[in-house]
C-alpha cells in the first residue's frame, strides 16, 4: 500500500475507534430518530410504510423510503435493537471515509498529501462523530451520494476526443441509479439527480445526458408527484418551507421577498459564522477570527476552486456543490 493509502487507512481506523469510545446506545430524543425507527420496524414486520407512531395514518410521504430500508436488516439482525439500527450510521460513516479518499485521491487537482488529510480532518470532526451514533439518515445520504460521485468520477475521466459523443458505458449508469437512490434516502438528492445533467450538457455528451434525465424521469418524478398528491397534514416540503411561522407548517406562506431575504440571511450567517468556525471550533467565536477566517477560508477556495477548473475542468461533484 503507498504512504498516502496507509495513512488514509490509519485516519479511518482512528476516527472510527474514536466514534466507538462515544457511542451512545440510547435513543436520541431529537430529530427524527423515533420516526425512522417506526417506519423501519413497520417495514420489517410487514405492515408497509407506514407511520407505527400514529396506527392509522395512510402510508408514509414526509420521509422517503430508502433510509428506512437501509435500517430492515440491522433491524432483523439486531431484533429490533436501537443499538443495531445505530450501528448502520456508525457502518455509513466508514463508507463516507473511504468514498472520501477515493475521490480525493483520483482528482488531479488534489494533491497526493491532501487525499488522507481529507480522511483525518472529516473523520475528526465533532459534528461527524456526532452522527456516527444517530438514527438519522445524514451519514447514510452522505455515504450513497458519495459513492455516486466516485462513480460518475470514474465515468468521466477517460479523455475522449473533442466534440464527440460518449457512450453512457457501465460507470455512468451505475453512478445515475446510486444518484436515484440517495435521493431515495433524503430528497435533498435531487441537486445529485441534476448536477450530471448539467455535466453531460457542459460537455456535449447527448447520450448521457438522455440517460441522466430518464433516471430523473423514471425515478425522481413518480415520487415527487405522489407525495405532491397525497401531503401529510402538515403540508408537503413547499409549504414547510414557505409557512410564516417556522414553528407552524400550517401557517400563511410568505411572500417570495420574503423567502429571498432568509435565503441571504442564511448565506450571511454561513459565511461570517460557520464557515469562520472551521479555524476556530469553539463558541463564541470572537469577531477577529471570524474576520480571519472568511478572509483566508475564502481565499483557500477561490484557489482550490481555480486549480481544480484549470487542472480538470468541472466535474459533476462540482455542480453538486454548487447546487447545495
Amino acid at each position: 500500500m503507498r504512504r498516502g493509502g496507509a495513512w488514509a487507512l490509519a485516519g479511518g481506523a482512528v476516527s472510527l475507534l474514536v466514534a466507538l469510545a462515544l457511542f451512545d446506545p440510547y435513543l436520541f430524543t431529537g430529530g427524527d430518530n423515533a420516526a425512522y425507527y417506526a417506519l423501519a420496524k413497520a417495514l420489517a414486520i410487514g405492515r408497509g410504510f407506514i407511520d407505527l407512531i400514529a396506527p392509522d395514518a395512510p402510508l408514509e410521504t414526509v420521509y422517503p423510503p430508502g433510509y428506512p430500508v437501509l435500517l430492515v436488516p440491522f433491524y432483523w439482525l439486531f431484533g429490533g435493537s436501537m443499538i443495531g439500527l445505530k450501528l448502520e450510521s456508525l457502518m455509513a460513516a466508514g463508507v463516507v471515509l473511504w468514498a472520501t479518499w477515493a475521490l480525493a485521491r483520483r482528482d488531479p487537482s488534489v494533491p497526493g498529501w491532501a487525499a488522507p488529510a481529507a480522511v483525518w480532518l472529516l473523520g475528526l470532526a465533532p459534528v461527524f462523530l456526532i452522527y456516527t451514533h444517530w438514527v438519522l439518515s445524514d451519514m447514510s445520504y452522505t455515504a450513497v451520494s458519495l459513492v455516486s460521485l466516485v462513480l460518475f468520477q470514474r465515468a468521466t475521466e477517460r479523455p475522449r476526443p473533442a466534440r464527440t459523443d460518449a457512450r453512457w458505458g457501465g460507470w455512468w449508469l451505475a453512478a445515475c441509479l446510486v444518484a436515484l437512490f440517495a435521493f431515495a434516502v433524503r430528497t435533498a438528492g435531487i441537486a445529485l439527480l441534476v448536477a450530471p445533467i448539467g455535466w453531460a450538457l457542459l460537455a456535449r455528451q447527448w447520450r448521457r445526458t438522455a440517460s441522466a434525465l430518464a433516471t430523473v424521469a423514471l425515478g425522481a418524478v413518480p415520487w415527487l408527484v405522489w407525495t405532491a398528491e397525497r401531503p401529510p397534514s402538515t403540508g408537503g416540503y413547499l409549504e414547510q418551507a414557505t409557512a410564516s411561522d417556522r414553528l407552524n407548517p400550517e401557517s400563511a406562506p410568505v411572500p417570495l421577498w420574503t423567502i429571498l431575504d432568509r435565503g441571504w440571511d442564511n448565506f450571511v450567517h454561513y459565511a461570517t459564522i460557520d464557515f469562520p468556525q472551521l479555524f476556530w471550533p469553539v463558541a463564541p467565536v470572537p469577531l477577529g477570527v471570524r474576520a480571519f477566517g472568511l478572509a483566508v477560508g475564502g481565499a483557500l477556495l477561490a484557489f482550490g476552486a481555480w486549480r481544480a477548473l484549470r487542472r480538470r475542468g468541472v466535474a459533476v461533484w462540482d455542480l453538486y456543490a454548487l447546487m447545495t
